[in-house]
């Protein structure tokens, strides 16, 4: 039913982008310290750090969301289109890099 898949999405959304976002808010306190000395020295602004983070593991945050979404799909049954599941798929993978960044952000 229209319920079930709306429930599917919802709760695949929800789930991978506060995993991402919660992983980025539990990790960067311990990186705080360095992050605030190297902007100290001029080494880097805060943008280089920010987009070398989540360009260097947006390849490890991405593996589990896509196997979720290659499994789960067409086990629910959704849309047989190839098409659907891609945009799909990339739709869930664009919300896990924008939690990533959001947890960053906080």
């Amino acid at each position: 039913t229209v319920y079930d898949r709306g429930a599917f999405y919802f709760f695949t959304m929800a789930y991978w982008v506060f995993d991402s976002m919660f992983v980025a808010l539990l990790t960067f306190p311990s990186e705080r310290v360095v992050v605030l000395k190297e902007r100290a020295s001029g080494s880097y602004q805060l943008s280089a750090f920010f987009l070398a983070k989540t360009t260097s593991e947006a390849p490890a945050r991405l593996v589990l969301p896509l196997l979720y979404m290659t499994i789960a799909y067409w086990m629910s049954g959704l849309n047989s289109s190839v098409r659907v599941f891609v945009l799909t798929t990339g739709c869930t993978l664009l919300s896990v890099l924008a939690g990533e960044s959001i947890g960053l952000l906080v």
